[in-house]
């Protein structure tokens, strides 16, 4: 297996043409974490570009985020020679350069890097081990390279929250308590103590701040975007060919060996994969991707819905993320914890369409596990709950069942996954009956009625197929468009008629497994989203032939244009879903599936977030990536859609 799952370097790979580039190597960013809130985050060039970057970001307990070690300063020195590693941007200048020297970039299966100059290579990796809250920097001099070379590290801090700036200032305490190999500090009463091993290094004390430092994508957002960092020592290694140093840092006790704490970190990586495919690359490197959303702390397991860049909070996005991510890699605990915590959240009340994604993820939940008795006992009768509360209408400014059995929304909120607002207002107002809404609905009732007759409970899933029938024969008299040969986005608006706005929306009637449609409406609808809608990086979400399509979706029109004709990638589950319930689990389907999504794993993977995929693109090609760059939902659903494409080879 470990030989195998290697094989992802080379999907996750950057060539030294690319990463010598300043402005491609500024604009592929690498992401890793240890399953406890932190992570190590930063560019394949080394300049740290986003306030978020930084070499060990640490949770803070409370969800908020901390940067405290940002980058390093690195430099080889041999015979009065000197040759910087490191790369930053300052304010007026990028000083020094060392990705000039790079030879190349890869994930395989932690972050490494390779610099070759003046007949000397150096390879670096950052490895993060699991469930433990520190990260280990290991850098190894070619056996071929000569003697005689020393490598200096300079630890670099910012020590602050990851939405704020660090500004020089004499309260910042550098005072190092130094033990053999080892050092720990507390800049900021009330910060976490940094604690940092060097075996067989030595540390030389010289507290400096270093300043300007400048983030370039907070300052081409038009957000402050320059800091200072202080640094309190440099340490130094002796370098011996084919030898590996290590230096260790982070915020609880560190591995006593941090050489034998990385190596293990990088087997273990090494058996990450997509069950059934762990001899696939791709399947591997989407494994990596998944694995840093999840958090495992003392609170219990949870999704992060996104990284580097802010994201839309919430449950819907990690009940969306969570069958890709959780149940395709076989972590069914961790989704049965995750999904116990969104009930209770739920439970307390909101009428947007969580529910509804609560019930399409508990229902994959149990396809994956078989967890009977948690479906008897916990989920279903939750489940009856949730869809009781939308009956009976008890969900203030929410959601509730019409007489015609869909669900109307109420209030003037967004209550669906189009949920931007700009100005205070909605920029997609969906009021009225959305279709992916009452798509979900008619499943959930569908599934609903199944479950409570497993339960022996033959009334209530007497109940529960008569308003599956009510809600399915209503979808299909008021939702479909004869005119276009698809589905209405929205029935029953203020305005009292149909939204003729062809969107992504639709494919849910396709996507879901309840034959909500006749084969030629399903077909139909496929057909138009694939026409209108489909482009290489996922589904626009609205035509390009509409008259509010927005072509790009960055800067000030970020909240305008997202949902006004911005690609998303997480629809792809869908799509592929709608595929399969369309042409079949043929060769066809097959080839269909898999050439939509060959874009997104060919090419994305290893552009913007090495090995993840942004939350969203701009509509109209070159489809920049926008968003945060890495989007649980968006990789859970695209890793989903790329297992079901190779289900027939299990």
């Amino acid at each position: 297996m470990a030989k195998s799952a290697g094989q992802a370097g080379g999907v996750l790979s950057v060539g030294g043409q690319a990463a010598r580039n300043p402005e491609r190597n500024a604009a592929l960013e690498w992401l890793t974490t240890n399953g406890r809130g932190d992570a190590a985050c930063g560019t394949v060039g080394g300049v740290n570009t986003r306030r978020e970057h930084g070499l060990f970001c640490a949770e803070a307990g409370d969800g908020r985020l901390m940067v405290l070690l940002a980058t390093l300063d690195a430099a080889l020195e041999r015979e009065g020679r000197r040759i910087e590693l490191a790369s930053h941007q300052f304010a007026t200048t990028r000083h020094p350069e060392g990705f000039r020297l790079c030879a190349g970039f890869k994930v395989d299966p932690v972050p490494e890097w390779r610099y070759e100059a003046e007949g000397v290579a150096v390879t670096r990796r950052v490895a993060m081990p699991r469930g433990g809250r520190c990260v280990i920097e290991a850098w190894s001099l070619d056996g071929g390279s000569a003697a005689g070379w020393r490598l200096k590290l300079r630890p670099l801090f910012a020590y602050r929250e990851a939405d704020a700036l660090t500004s020089a200032n004499p309260h910042c305490n550098m005072s190092l308590r130094a033990g053999e190999g080892c050092f720990a500090m507390t800049p900021y009463p009330g910060c976490p103590e940094f604690l940092a091993r060097y075996p067989g290094g030595r540390m030389r004390y010289d507290p400096v701040w270093y300043f300007k430092f400048r983030h370039s994508v907070d300052a081409a957002a038009g957000r402050p975007s320059d800091e200072d960092l202080f640094t309190p020592c440099e340490i130094e290694y002796d370098l011996a060919p084919g030898a590996t140093v290590f230096l260790a840092g982070g915020i609880e006790a560190l591995p006593d060996d941090p050489a034998a704490a990385c190596a293990r970190e990088i087997e273990r990586r090494r058996g990450v994969a997509l069950p059934g495919l762990e001899k696939d690359a791709t399947a591997c490197a989407l494994a990596w991707g998944a694995e840093c959303f999840l958090d495992e702390s003392a609170r219990g397991p949870r999704l992060a819905v996104g990284r580097l860049g802010a994201t839309a909070a919430g449950d819907r996005g990690m009940l969306i993320a969570l069958p890709g991510l959780l149940l395709h890699t076989r972590r069914t605990a961790e989704a049965k914890a995750c999904l116990c915590a969104a009930l209770s959240r739920l439970a307390a009340g909101g009428g947007a369409d969580e529910p509804l994604w609560f019930i399409r993820a508990a229902e994959q939940y149990v396809d994956h596990s078989r967890d009977w008795e948690f479906l008897r006992n916990d989920l279903a009768p939750a489940c009856d709950a949730l869809a009781h509360r939308l009956i009976e209408g008890r969900a203030e400014g929410g959601f509730r069942m019409a007489a015609d059995g869909l669900l109307a929304g109420t209030g003037e909120r967004p209550l669906t996954w189009m949920d931007a607002v700009d100005g205070g207002g909605a920029v997609t107002p969906r009021a009225g009956k959305p279709v992916e809404v009452n798509a979900l609905w008619h499943h959930a009732l569908g599934l609903l009625g199944r479950w409570a007759a497993r339960r022996n409970l033959a009334d209530a899933a007497q109940r529960y197929a008569t308003l599956q029938d009510l809600c399915g024969r209503s979808f299909r008299q008021r939702f479909w468009n004869a005119a276009e040969n698809c589905l209405y986005d929205v029935v029953d608006t203020p305005s009292g008629g149909p939204d003729a706005s062809i969107r992504p929306n639709q494919l849910w009637a396709v996507a879901l497994p309840t034959d909500l449609l006749d084969r030629a409406q399903a077909a139909g609808t496929l057909a138009v989203a694939e026409r209108k809608l489909l482009t290489p990086m996922g589904l626009r979400t609205l035509s390009i032939e509409d008259k509010c399509f927005t072509p790009a979706c960055e800067g000030a029109e970020f909240a305008r244009a997202l949902h006004q004709g911005t690609v998303h990638p997480w629809l792809m589950g869908a799509y592929v879903d709608a595929l399969f319930r369309v042409h079949g689990r043929t060769s066809r389907g097959y080839a269909r599936a898999e050439t939509a999504l060959q874009p997104l794993l060919a090419a994305h993977l290893r552009e913007g977030c090495i090995g993840q995929i942004a939350e969203c693109f701009d509509g109209a090609a070159p489809h920049a990536p926008r968003g945060c760059a890495a989007s649980a939902a968006a990789l859970g659903e695209v890793a989903r859609g790329y297992v079901e494409t190779k289900a027939e080879r299990w």
